[in-house]
């Protein structure tokens, strides 16, 4: 196994303690409200990367999510989100994806279509990244308009002779209807490449989502393998 030096093992606590203490408030439930036993789930994603000309890309995502300790296969969806560049630090664009879920044993389909725009500052070694998102999802029961406020904080770090990106992220949903956020998602991940043009996230994801008057919690390790053509 691959030991940290003390410079970069210094570097990699200190972004995570100033990151976790910045974004604490989205995994803390508000007030009285209690958690409920968690699950642990495994979720993976391919993605496949496209630039269409200078200031346009396009992304094709494939997603599967196992829940019950990761032994039951639950959800697949497949995403297409094509972006586009405004300035060297700034870019916007759409998304769509199609959902299949698993609930109580039937499976269910899901539209879901939004609007994102994205930030991204450098703060010497620090990458701040904010990307707002207003999203619509068309289920069979009713119509769901979100905002999700996703906010990135990264930093370079390097184990052993591999060079790695560690990221943490927060990600609010806040829910139209009522008025209330109704889940909030941390995570940290750690991204290498595989090769020139290939490149491996590995991820653990706490999600709290409202159930009632309480908080569901669930434990998220994952995976994600992106790929440029």
């Amino acid at each position: 196994m691959h030991q940290l030096s003390s410079s970069h093992h210094f570097t990699l606590c200190h972004f995570l303690s100033v990151s976790l203490f910045t974004l604490a408030f989205l995994v803390l439930p508000f007030g009285g409200s209690s958690l409920r036993a968690a699950d642990t789930e495994y979720w993976n994603e391919f993605i496949f990367a496209f630039d269409l000309h200078a200031d346009a890309s396009m992304e094709v995502g494939l997603e599967q999510q196992f829940i019950d300790q990761g032994s039951t296969f639950s959800l697949c969806n497949i995403s297409l989100v094509p972006s586009f560049r405004l300035t060297k630090t700034t870019s916007a664009g759409f998304g769509y994806r199609h959902e299949r879920e698993k609930e109580d044993g039937v499976w269910t389909t899901e539209d879901r279509y939004w609007l994102h725009y994205s930030v991204k500052r450098r703060l010497g070694e620090w990458t701040l990244k904010v990307k707002p998102q207003l999203e619509y999802r068309n289920l069979a029961e009713r119509d769901v308009w979100l905002a999700r406020p996703k906010l990135y904080l990264q930093h370079p770090v390097k184990i052993g002779s591999t060079s790695m990106t560690a990221t943490l992220a927060g990600d609010p949903y806040y829910h139209f209807d009522t008025g209330t956020i109704c889940q909030k998602r941390i995570s940290t991940a750690l991204t290498f490449d595989l090769d020139r043009k290939t490149e491996c996230s590995v991820f653990y994801l706490r999600k709290l989502k409202r159930s009632g008057d309480d908080w569901k919690k669930t434990h998220v390790i994952g995976t994600e393998i992106a790929f440029s053509f």
